[in-house]
Parts: C-alpha cells; sequence; structure tokens
C-alpha cells in the first residue's frame, strides 16, 4: 500500500527484495490515485504485470480461489456483502 513516505522505496528496492526472495505475487496499491499493479515471478524469477480481467477482479495465482475486485478498494462497501459473496462463490 503506497503512501507518499514508501512510494520510492516499495517500487524499488522492496519490490527487487522480494523478487530476489522469491515471493510468488507482488501488489501495488495506490490509494491516491486508485491504481493497483500486479506481478507474478515468472518461471525466471522475474515479476511480471499481470493484467487485471476486463470485469474489474484480479484472480490470485498464490491463494486459490481468491479474487478481488478493484472497486472493493477504492468504495467503502459493505464488508458483510463482501464477505457473502466471497462465501458464496465455488
Amino acid at each position: 500500500l503506497l503512501s507518499p513516505g514508501t512510494a520510492l522505496v516499495d517500487r524499488n528496492a522492496k519490490f527487487r527484495e522480494y523478487e530476489a526472495g522469491g515471493v510468488p505475487e507482488y501488489w501495488i496499491l495506490d490509494p491516491e490515485r486508485e491504481v493497483a499493479e500486479f506481478y507474478v515471478l515468472d518461471q525466471k524469477g522475474a515479476y511480471q504485470r499481470v493484467e487485471v480481467a476486463p470485469d474489474g477482479e484480479f484472480d490470485s495465482t498464490v491463494v486459490a480461489g481468491f479474487s478481488l475486485k478493484l472497486q472493493w478498494l477504492w468504495e467503502q462497501p459493505d464488508a458483510l456483502a463482501i464477505l457473502l459473496e466471497l462465501d458464496a462463490r465455488p
């Protein structure tokens, strides 16, 4: 989660450290710009950016069956409604 004080570290040093450490997914969430970037390690151990599906959902490659609707990040949705929706997914 970016903040003005951490953006450079999160986009550079931390990004490279996590990549070198083999962390399978790296998310950069920028609440000021309402932008989310998702990276997944490729077979060579380098992060590749993953595009969000046209419906606005990101499907995790690490947590099986977990999807994140980007609108949940920028709005103040009803937490109970989200939990019910996640529980209803196959």
